[in-house]
């Protein structure tokens, strides 16, 4: 799964006014106007863009939260269980059929350095794929132990191209992992900032790393920080299960496959009875398109 960049567009409505002639009932022709071409430099628009998507992303994430910030646990498990099923009838059928999701608690608290690095890697490729370019990082770096800000900038892949294509990696990745080594090799980030930091500010910091969009900020604080109410609304799969399990009209006209499957503002409207544990809830869609029990339970 990769990164994504969320396409934004604008429509210009114009009213079309008619000027009457003072001696003549005659309507004149409207002189078109034309929108004139913006004045912000590219900085301040693309501080605005960025203002846009923390916007859109705190509807996503958990509320504010002052000192330690939740994170999910055995015990925390076990409550959310318990307000899912209460509170989602469809979703209960799931949680009966495929059991908790102990799987989540083992992965949690991984090294968040070595975590982002995994996320740019693995970014619009295929699993496979990914895995052995990650690994052959990792090796060029002396280790998974070793894998660090200064072994990945001291690998020299940014002029050294024969080393890159050796290990897999694109320009564009390249530019990612040695900016993300930059902000945590310089103490911008760490790992304990970013546990102290409530879900927006995660949001906020690393949304500034190169490479590094909301889908990947969202998988870091669900599967690395073990943020309890994060709801991944551009992931595919989790709108598929959405559109499976709530059995979801979507729009006749949709061409794409895309475009027929439910947006952010209906995933948020249902979800908002899983607060604050959707990222349990999210667990459960994947698993409502990749297992046969929960395609059974609801006849797909």
């Amino acid at each position: 799964a990769g990164s994504r960049s969320d396409a934004r567009s604008s429509e210009c409505h114009e009213e079309e006014g008619k000027m009457v002639d003072a001696a003549s009932t005659q309507p004149k022709k409207a002189k078109k106007r034309t929108k004139k071409p913006s004045k912000k430099s590219p900085k301040k628009r693309a501080k605005s863009a960025s203002s846009k998507l923390l916007s859109l992303a705190k509807l996503t994430v958990g509320e504010d939260h002052i000192g330690n910030q939740p994170r999910i646990s055995t015990k925390l498990l076990s409550a959310a269980l318990s307000h899912l099923s209460e509170n989602d009838a469809r979703l209960a059928r799931v949680i009966r059929q495929i059991g908790p999701p102990t799987s989540l608690i083992p992965r949690l608290g991984l090294d968040a350095f070595k975590s982002l690095c995994r996320s740019i890697v693995y970014q619009q490729l295929s699993v496979k794929s990914a895995a052995r370019i990650f690994a052959r990082l990792v090796e060029a770096c002396g280790g998974e132990s070793h894998l660090n800000p200064s072994s990945v900038k001291g690998l020299g892949i940014d002029e050294n191209h024969e080393k890159r294509l050796a290990i897999g990696l694109s320009r564009p990745k390249v530019s990612y992992l040695l900016d993300l080594s930059d902000k945590f090799g310089d103490g911008s980030l760490t790992n304990e900032k970013l546990r102290k930091m409530k879900d927006i500010e995660v949001m906020e910091a690393l949304c500034k790393v190169k490479g590094l969009g909301e889908w990947s900020v969202q998988m870091f604080m669900m599967f690395s920080l073990g943020r309890p109410d994060i709801l991944p609304v551009g992931d595919l799969a989790v709108r598929k299960a959405f559109k499976r399990l709530y059995e979801m009209e979507v729009d006749p006209d949709a061409e794409t496959i895309v475009e027929k499957l439910p947006g952010r503002d209906d995933l948020l409207k249902i979800a908002n009875a899983w607060r604050p544990y959707r990222t349990i809830g999210s667990w459960y869609m994947w698993h409502v398109v990749e297992t046969k029990e929960a395609a059974y339970t609801f006849g797909c």
